[in-house]
């Protein structure tokens, strides 16, 4: 019993071990990610600012510049008045903002009829707009930027995950057969001493069927085993009784019947099973002379 109990508490232990290693892993995915995600947005958005800014200053000097390109052909800069066209000279006469409105349109016309011609130098393109060098970490070149590096370390931490599981499933499937063998262990060994003081008593392992405790409670401990009755189904909790027999489930017919040939006595209520596949043990002080079967659920002699 002690050796089939150390291989279900090795098999118990190899499961939990991966199960921590896996809650483990889930946690440092979730983490990555989020870091990764927070730094990846600080940077982004501190190099947009930057291109931001980049781009106003170029607007202003390009403003500059191209003010400077046309007051180098406008008549109005020479102190000459512009000739324009016939509609413009209509403007004109018209006085107040309209006049200063066919001035305006007149300069243009004539600095641009100059430049055709070839009388005035062509004026200079400014140069295009050029954005600031992305930081290293957003465009490494032949490098690996943050989210190459992101996505690198999360398919590692994905694929050692997946191995964890895989052998979670083989370690759950070796506890699964460590437990069993466990169960029948005990329960042969709980029923020598009735085989041999009993011809009748035959060991049935469908009444030792026991769920495996989930990888929430503890090891099993070999607890040392002490002989039991054989196992029996229950008897009943409750007898039909004969007009005039008092109902109270505390008689002396009630308590009879609860008492199986074999000495095991059922408990006044059904007992309630715990998460391991056990029943509980009512509540109350112990019967003299006897213990609780938790896996029958009745009260058996010692």
């Amino acid at each position: 019993l002690a050796e089939v109990s150390h291989d279900y508490n090795k098999a118990f232990q190899m499961s939990s071990r991966y199960q921590e290693r896996i809650r483990a892993l889930e946690h440092q995915i979730n983490l990555n990610r989020h870091e990764s995600r927070a730094k990846l947005t600080k940077l982004t958005n501190e190099y947009n600012y930057q291109v931001t800014m980049k781009k106003k200053q170029w607007l202003q000097e390009k403003k500059k510049f191209d003010m400077t390109q046309a007051k180098s052909v406008f008549p109005t800069t020479f102190r000459q008045n512009p000739v324009g066209t016939q509609a413009t000279a209509n403007f004109r006469r018209l006085g107040g903002i309209a006049n200063l409105i066919g001035t305006c349109m007149a300069d243009i016309v004539d600095a641009t009829t100059m430049i055709t011609e070839g009388n005035a130098m062509r004026p200079q393109k400014f140069p295009p707009f050029k954005p600031p060098p992305a930081p290293p970490s957003l465009s490494p070149g032949s490098g690996e930027s943050l989210a190459q590096k992101a996505t690198r370390l999360d398919e590692q931490l994905r694929h050692q995950h997946q191995e964890c599981v895989n052998r979670l499933k083989q370690s759950e499937e070796e506890r699964k057969r460590a437990w069993k063998k466990m169960v029948k262990t005990k329960a042969e060994f709980e029923m020598q001493p009735i085989q041999q003081g009993r011809r009748g008593a035959r060991f049935d392992p469908s009444n030792y069927v026991v769920q495996m405790p989930g990888l929430g409670g503890g090891p099993t401990k070999a607890a040392s085993p002490q002989p039991v009755a054989a196992p029996r189904p229950r008897a009943p909790a409750f007898s039909t009784a004969s007009p005039g027999v008092s109902q109270s489930k505390y008689s002396a017919a009630r308590v009879r019947a609860r008492i199986s040939q074999d000495g095991c006595v059922a408990p006044v209520s059904e007992p309630k099973k715990t998460k391991d596949g056990l029943y509980q043990r009512p509540a109350g002080r112990t019967r003299k002379g006897m213990q609780w079967d938790a896996v029958r659920g009745i009260w058996a002699p010692e």
